[in-house]
């Protein structure tokens, strides 16, 4: 599992140039290349348009390069969104920035630090100081220790409880528009609405002593039924936006939230906004690996089942680098095709050279189709369809060789016996001393034998596809060949052409 310092070197803060003015932007960057990348991000960003995008890396440095998101699909339920981008402008130099900033950083000490900040704070610290420093250091090791979101939830809820004594909890998310109750601790969901809104429209905290002497909050109605009197609000928020709270409230006089729980609740709603972005990029990496579980199991399951075997080639032809695991069709174990020399040593004899050119054919013309006989497991050969495609890189130098094999032996079988089978017949017809003619529905001639065509005068070629009132059949014609027929056709043939 990645270490939590990997983990925040690949959430890079950005703006990104819409078309509808400058949006910040929280990306987790999932995968990287030298021209594309995926991301997950709060935020959704315009497909198909070209966009410039700033990335802010850590000491104020910064990469420009110029994007376009070419995919983008609602994850973790709807709270985020997965975005396929392409680079369409990036130096050398700023790729390589941004490829060591999310990789990993040479060690050495905070930039914050390096600046001299916060060292006077750390100084002569009392025994109480250091008491809640130890204190927010076990709950920031609470926090972490979990990457699935509920828990996480459920451990900020205890923590705050039992932290500030609350009478009840609840931390608040706003999802799809919508308010979530997505953890609570001491009984029941409600809370008052207009205080909510308030904290998350405004982005600041609220706390009140007694909402009795609050003038604006004594006219509540939702705080009278619950009999509320103190409450404690805190917005959950990052850079970009609020998307939650922390909603604390007591009903009993003893329990009364100040300035010093309110200073406590902010800083653990900070922490809580690095655990929850920690937990929900990490949904969506499991999402994502389920995602991609799927369509591998999927796609075995395709190709076992498939008639055709699919394989690849280096471009030479000669060493294989992937072949579907459906090789049972031809007899074979799907680990036995990577032996040396195990496809061209079971093509037959007599195709073997053709088989041998296919390689040079391909470098040629990038595509090619054969078929040749194949020895099956069982001794006897198989007919094989083979199609090949010679597959490029961006420079147009050869990269691999992708095709398919697919057992067409019912096939040739089936072409061979009605060869013979047309053989046959012709062989019936041309012996026969009467004509013969084969009409379709539409009485043009699809076969004559040679009796018809010494009837006819004319040759197969001149007879086929004309229909029978053509010139070809005219009583004339049929007069001047046929003058002693014995059954009395020519005399009837007369009588027609006389009208």
């Amino acid at each position: 599992m990645p270490s939590e310092g990997h983990l925040a070197k690949r959430i890079l803060p950005c703006t990104v140039d819409t078309p509808a003015g400058p949006r910040e932007a929280r990306l987790f960057i999932v995968e990287i290349g030298p021209r594309e990348f995926r991301a997950t991000s709060y935020v959704s960003l315009p497909a198909d348009r070209e966009m410039d995008i700033r990335f802010q890396l850590q000491g104020e440095r910064c990469v420009e390069a110029r994007i376009v998101v070419v995919g983008e699909k609602e994850i973790a339920n709807g709270r985020m969104r997965q975005l396929d981008v392409r680079f369409v402008e990036i130096e050398a130099a700023a790729l390589h920035t941004l490829l060591t900033e999310l990789e990993g950083t040479p060690p050495g000490r905070a930039p914050e630090l390096e600046a001299g900040i916060g060292k006077a704070s750390l100084k002569n610290l009392g025994a109480e100081e250091l008491d809640r420093m130890a204190c927010l250091g076990r709950i920031s090791r609470i926090l972490n220790e979990s990457y699935r979101l509920e828990e996480v939830l459920a451990r900020v809820m205890d923590l705050l409880v039992t932290t500030l004594d609350s009478e009840r909890g609840l931390l608040i998310l706003e999802r799809e528009g919508e308010l979530e109750v997505a953890a609570s601790r001491g009984g029941g969901d409600r809370y008052s609405l207009s205080i909510v809104q308030e904290v998350l429209t405004s982005g600041k905290p609220m706390v009140c002593l007694d909402a009795s002497l609050d003038h604006e909050l004594s006219a509540s109605r939702s705080l009278r039924l619950l009999g509320t009197r103190s409450i404690l609000c805190v917005p959950l928020k990052n850079p970009i936006r609020t998307f939650g709270l922390l909603y604390l409230d007591s009903s009993l006089s003893a329990v009364v939230f100040g300035e010093a729980e309110l200073a406590m609740t902010t800083i653990i709603a900070d922490m809580a906004v690095a655990a929850i972005e920690r937990a929900d990029f990490f949904a969506c990496m499991i999402e994502n690996e389920q995602e991609v579980h799927r369509a591998q199991q999927r796609l075995r399951h395709l190709l076992s089942a498939s008639p055709a075997i699919i394989y690849s080639l280096d471009p030479a032809g000669d060493r294989l680098g992937f072949v579907s695991g459906n090789l049972q069709h031809i007899g074979y174990g799907p680990t036995e095709a990577y032996e040396e020399g195990f496809w061209t040593s079971r093509v037959h004899s007599e195709d073997r050279a053709r088989y041998g050119a296919r390689s040079l054919i391909l470098q040629k013309k990038g595509v090619h189709e054969m078929e040749y006989r194949f020895l099956h497991r069982d001794g006897g050969y198989r007919w094989i369809r083979d199609e090949a495609v010679l597959i490029r890189d961006g420079n147009g130098r050869p990269k691999e060789i992708v095709g398919s094999v697919c057992d067409v032996t019912v096939r040739k079988l089936a072409e061979q016996e009605l060869f013979w089978s047309r053989q046959n017949f012709s062989n019936l017809v041309d012996r026969l001393p009467h004509g013969i003619l084969i009409l379709d529905p539409e009485g043009t001639v699809l076969f004559c034998n040679p009796a018809a065509e010494r009837l006819l005068g004319k040759k197969m070629g001149e007879l086929l596809a004309q229909p029978l009132d053509h010139e070809n059949f005219a009583p004339g014609l049929a007069i001047r060949r046929e003058p002693t027929e014995w059954d009395g056709r020519a005399a009837v043939l007369v009588s027609i052409a006389a009208g």
